[in-house]
């Protein structure tokens, strides 16, 4: 998805599938949550979004398409987690904004929450 209510809604669909492994797992104690948050290069315009206006205000299932052709690779201090000090985490979220122009706080206010 390409917003965090988007995920939550999804992660909250699937969590509460009766019996499934899914709802297993959703509902142990020790439960985390891996998100990849990837940004499209305009040398990379394979990315093709889907379901562009899906649920409540076009805001839930934004998802995208990848070709199988796609590498990824991942960019060093840019990992975050709530297991990290708050110092840690205002550093990282630091570096993310000038290498990505990106403002998590002000872009992402609910994945920013999610973190603390």
């Amino acid at each position: 998805s390409r917003c965090m209510e988007g995920v939550c809604h999804v992660l909250n669909f699937y969590g509460n599938c009766q019996g499934s492994r899914t709802a297993e797992l959703a509902t142990r104690e020790d439960a985390h949550v891996l998100i990849l948050v990837v940004r499209r290069l305009d040398a990379m315009p394979w990315a093709v979004p889907v379901q562009v206006f899906n649920g409540i205000l076009g805001r839930i299932e934004q998802e995208v398409i990848l070709p199988p052709f796609t590498a990824y690779s991942f960019e060093d201090s840019t990992e975050l987690s709530s297991d990290q000090s708050a110092d840690t985490r205002a550093w990282c979220l630091t570096t993310i904004r000038q290498r990505w122009s990106i403002d998590v706080h002000a872009q992402a206010p609910l994945l920013a929450a999610m973190l603390e």
